[in-house]
């Protein structure tokens, strides 16, 4: 019970937190589903190296040089993805 005072939840969710723990060996958050990616691993690799190879381009720019189908936002996006 400690650890309910402690963390100040309820007891179902201590409950859920232990067994969670119990059957995955962590209490981490699952994976969400969520929208599907609009741009696939082979699109994502395009625009990587284009903005590799052109580090000063805009996201308008790569989007239309890649020919991938999405937002520049999405470009943009993918190219921070990777710490650029």
């Amino acid at each position: 019970m400690k650890l309910w005072r402690f963390s100040h939840n309820v007891r179902d969710t201590v409950r859920l937190c232990v067994k969670r723990y119990e059957e995955e060996g962590h209490v981490l958050t699952r994976p969400r589903t969520g929208r599907p990616r609009v741009t696939t691993p082979a699109a994502y690799q395009q625009i990587q190296r284009a903005a590799e190879r052109a580090p000063l381009s805009t996201a308008v720019l790569i989007t239309r040089e890649t020919g991938v189908q999405c937002h520049p936002k999405t470009t943009r996006r993918r190219i921070r993805e990777t710490g650029r």
